[in-house]
């Protein structure tokens, strides 16, 4: 039980953390906090698809066509940036880093069948 209440607060933390980025990125100038919460949002909500569907046991292909609509849309949201190489350099914290612990959090959570 203690271990069901803890990944449902760290996925909800998630979540939230990915709103307040998003909404500081409101502003103009800020696309990077604005993309970066977006890609927070939706990879937490697949995420947190995959456990419920997983742990359900049920075989619902629409939730697993999002699930893997929100992941190519985390990588082409990387990849289709102008001057990627300096991108990544410049700032590899919300280009990099944090898409790569969404797309492993959601490869390990499929693992785990």
């Amino acid at each position: 039980m203690k271990k069901i209440i803890s990944s449902i607060f760290n996925s909800t933390t998630a979540l939230i953390l990915g709103i307040l980025v998003l909404i500081s990125g409101a502003n103009p100038g800020q696309y990077g906090n604005l993309a970066t919460g977006f890609l927070i949002i939706i990879g937490t909500l697949a995420y947190r698809s995959a456990k419920k569907r997983i742990a359900s046991g049920s075989k619902n292909n629409t939730k697993f066509v999002f699930e893997i609509i929100a992941m190519i849309v985390i990588v082409l949201t990387i990849i289709l940036q102008n001057n990627l190489a300096q991108v990544l350099v410049e700032d590899p914290f919300p280009n990099l880093i944090i898409p790569a612990i969404l797309i492993g959090s959601y490869i390990n959570i499929i693992r785990k069948k």
